[in-house]
């Protein structure tokens, strides 16, 4: 459910406001930090990892899920350049790195597109869309 990623997003100092259609994601002052996950789904560790990849500082996140796609999102993202390793079966340590750190190709950019709606879009950005 939204509300399990707003609360990742919260625990990453993400402000998050929302109403009836739209979600809405400030990252001003958005940290490292401990992510402690309710239950350990793919999707919400996927999350966890996608919103932290860029945050600079040690990020761990609690009761990861254990799932095949995880550790394949794992194996990926230090391909390219992030530092992320498993603890245990449940713990998860990721040191983010600014966005200039990480080697991309069109792919990555494609698997980058939701960390990206983090940040507040540019005017240019929005232009090139239409």
């Amino acid at each position: 459910s939204i509300s399990r990623f707003i609360s990742t997003w919260t625990m990453l100092n993400i402000e998050v406001n929302y109403d009836r259609e739209f979600v809405y994601l400030r990252s001003d002052n958005s940290k490292a930090g401990r992510i402690e996950l309710e239950r350990p789904s793919q999707m919400d560790t996927t999350n966890a990892l996608l919103c932290s990849i860029f945050l600079n500082g040690n990020t761990t996140i609690i009761n990861s899920s254990e799932d095949y796609e995880v550790d394949d999102l794992v194996e990926f993202l230090n391909s390219i350049g992030a530092d992320i390793k498993k603890e245990n079966k449940k713990v998860l340590h990721l040191w983010g790195r600014d966005k200039t750190n990480l080697k991309f190709d069109e792919i990555g950019y494609c698997c980058f597109t939701p960390p990206h709606l983090i940040e507040e879009p540019k005017m240019e950005d929005i232009k090139k869309k239409k």
